[in-house]
């Protein structure tokens, strides 16, 4: 059984600052599904000036971009779909993620080695805040998420359908992700599990 490494991180660490452009490439498809390039013109419109400029065109997928820009963005991408029909955020990026941007995660990961390795793919995505692995057994696995900065439903939503849906294509079959909040501060657990 793993067991978490390294002590509490500080708030200081687990602040997230930056996220991924290629985060948000789930987002922006779901977007132009739903209307074509007009769609996207229509929700960046609702945008800060700041938001505007950067999501007019979107960015290329290394660019980092700072969080109250994504906060920003996905919120907004949230109230404009709720009249559009719900894919939901972490799901649409999970999709995107392991059929187009990463492929070859699915070719090399079955879900146990896919939850190994989501550590290492949270610290390729985000700049700030620490994932780990408290415990993966066959068919089931643990992760501590010491995580601030984000917009509400990363937690809730957006990062266990990311979960699911990468336990699925990486061959999971039924999969269930059950988040646990923090009782204090900030220190939320995803319990996993999948067919084995």
């Amino acid at each position: 059984m793993d067991r978490p490494e390294g002590p509490e991180p500080t708030p200081e660490e687990a602040a997230v600052t930056h996220v991924r452009a290629t985060l948000l490439r789930g987002l922006y498809k779901d977007t132009l599904s739903r209307g074509g390039e007009a769609a996207w013109q229509e929700l960046v419109s609702g945008l800060s000036p700041a938001g505007q400029e950067l999501f007019r065109v979107l960015p290329s997928s290394l660019t980092w971009v700072p969080v109250d820009r994504v906060n920003e963005l996905a919120i907004a991408y949230a109230d404009f779909i709720l009249g559009h029909g719900h894919v939901g955020l972490g799901r649409a990026t999970a999709e995107d993620q392991f059929t187009v941007v990463h492929v070859w995660i699915l070719k090399l990961l079955n879900p146990g080695l896919l939850v190994r390795q989501t550590p290492m793919i949270f610290r390729m995505d985000y700049q700030g805040g620490v994932v780990r692995l408290d415990n993966c057994e066959p068919g089931r696995a643990r992760l501590s998420a010491w995580v601030t900065g984000l917009f509400p439903e990363w937690y809730t939503h957006a990062t266990p359908r990311w979960l699911a849906r990468g336990l699925e294509l990486s061959g999971g079959g039924r999969c269930a992700v059950i988040h646990r909040p923090p009782e204090l501060g900030y220190h939320h657990i995803y319990e996993l599990s999948w067919d084995a």
